[in-house]
């Protein structure tokens, strides 16, 4: 914060001394014309307005408008990049909260359950993990005897297609034979 208000004053101070140069060269060139033009009181009024007009468009302001226009950007960019921090700050401070959140269940549970009501949850928890325990091994011979039967369904299977086979191939030889005899 300090090095930005030191880079504002120095910019400042810059700034301040270039636009004194060109109006201080702006009115020596007005001046100078003015009294070359005019030696009358009002007319010298008016043709020193329109020096001063035509000094102006003639002057170079590009070096300092470049630096003002880059300050500028700079400006920009440190308030975008605050607003960024900021969000991120937000973020932070959202996150803490429910950390905070989480911590208070935690510690609400802690002290509602003591040891022993602890102890029996978890010897609750052992029973019912025996139970499923028992229930996926009764499934699983359930299982190893549905496959039991599946093979003798494919072996009986096998068989059955085996002997139609058989039979096709007895029905063509007597299909044959009694084509040879109606012939």
């Amino acid at each position: 914060m300090e090095k930005r208000q030191h880079t504002n004053d120095i910019y400042e101070k810059t700034m301040v001394r270039h636009v004194e140069s060109m109006c201080e060269m702006i009115h020596v060139k007005c001046l100078g014309s003015t009294t070359k033009r005019a030696p009358h009181g009002q007319e010298a009024h008016r043709n020193e307005i329109f020096d001063y007009h035509d000094a102006l468009h003639s002057a170079d302001m590009i070096g300092p408008m470049e630096d003002f226009n880059k300050y500028n950007n700079e400006l920009d960019l440190t308030k975008d990049k605050k607003a960024i921090a900021n969000g991120q700050l937000r973020q932070l401070r959202d996150r803490l909260i429910v950390t905070k959140m989480k911590n208070e269940e935690l510690n609400e549970f802690s002290l509602k359950f003591s040891s022993g009501v602890m102890v029996f949850k978890i010897d609750e928890e052992i029973k019912n993990y025996q139970e499923a325990t028992k229930e996926v091994k009764h499934v699983q011979e359930e299982l190893q005897d549905l496959e039991k039967k599946l093979d003798v369904n494919r072996a009986h299977l096998t068989q059955v297609r085996k002997t139609k086979h058989d039979l096709e191939a007895s029905l063509k030889d007597i299909e044959s034979e009694l084509a040879q005899f109606d012939k």
